[in-house]
């Protein structure tokens, strides 16, 4: 009996992907600045550690690269996982 684990395994990296791509694009709208010093916000960590002008590329760089890599682990895995007959039907 097979447990499912290879298949939570690739949905929560579905979930990561999606997540990425929304923070990614969360960044690009809020076009943090300035004003964002200081807050308890994501624009206000971006600003903080990356600076006022750097905080929005920097940030969408950030956010889609994770999301490429999250889609190229899950690739990666499904494909290993299906080869090997371990992913469950």
């Amino acid at each position: 009996m097979r447990s499912g684990v290879q298949d939570k395994v690739l949905i929560m990296l579905l979930f990561g992907v999606l997540g990425s791509v929304c923070m990614a694009f969360y960044v690009w709208q809020d076009r943090p600045g300035a004003s964002d010093a200081g807050l308890p916000t994501l624009s206000g960590w971006l600003v903080d550690t990356f600076g006022p002008r750097a905080a929005e590329p920097i940030g969408i760089v950030l956010f889609a690269g994770l999301a490429v890599l999250l889609f190229i682990v899950f690739l990666l895995l499904g494909r290993r996982w299906e080869r090997s007959g371990t992913l469950s039907r």
